[in-house]
């Protein structure tokens, strides 16, 4: 005759078992937080991981990877990526994202300046002024997008337009006409 296991017997097995299963859980967390540091470690020294690695990354790579393009000048491709991190439902991935779209097309609009073509300038300030204002609506406090969204601005102020009216408008008289405030260039110094 066949006894049935006593069933602190069976207690034992199962809390065995749970146990595994957490410690087992726990090792792959703390292995994947780890290819995770070492893929972002190696976009942040200067190197590819290769798109086997990119591939299907958590967003936290794949910002490394955008930061990565940025420092080998491919600003069309980081700008894509930077522009789809932006909409992360992860604040910190999203805030830094844009901060970086911004920081892309800020450079892109000083060269366009230093080129002498201030209509793309201005294109591209206006598009870095829109991330930062992106950046920090997700985190009021980020005092590099403040700064930035301020370079951004005096590079390519947004003009006032001069009325063109007829002299004999009574609106002339009313209000005074509309200067242009500020010069556009590139900002020297602190602000």
């Amino acid at each position: 005759m066949n006894k049935a296991p006593p069933i602190r017997t069976i207690l034992a097995f199962l809390a065995g078992g749970i146990a595994l299963a957490i410690f087992s859980a726990a090792i792959w967390q703390y292995r994947q937080a780890s290819l995770i540091g070492e893929a972002i470690e190696t976009l942040l020294s200067g190197h590819d991981i290769g798109p086997e690695r990119r591939f299907g990354a958590p967003a936290k790579v794949r910002l490394a990877y955008a930061v990565y393009l940025i420092g080998r000048q491919d600003y069309r491709g980081a700008e894509e990526l930077l522009a789809e991190l932006g909409q992360s439902a992860d604040a910190v991935v999203a805030d830094q994202a844009l901060y970086n779209l911004g920081n892309v097309y800020l450079r892109r609009a000083i060269a366009a300046v230093e080129q002498d073509q201030p209509n793309q300038a201005g294109t591209l300030a206006e598009l870095a002024k829109r991330a930062y204002r992106r950046a920090l609506r997700i985190r009021p406090e980020h005092w590099s997008a403040k700064y930035n969204y301020e370079v951004a601005a005096r590079l390519m102020p947004d003009f006032d337009r001069i009325d063109v009216q007829g002299e004999d408008s009574p609106e002339e008289e009313a209000s005074p006409r509309k200067l242009w405030t500020r010069v556009p260039g590139i900002p020297r110094g602190l602000p």
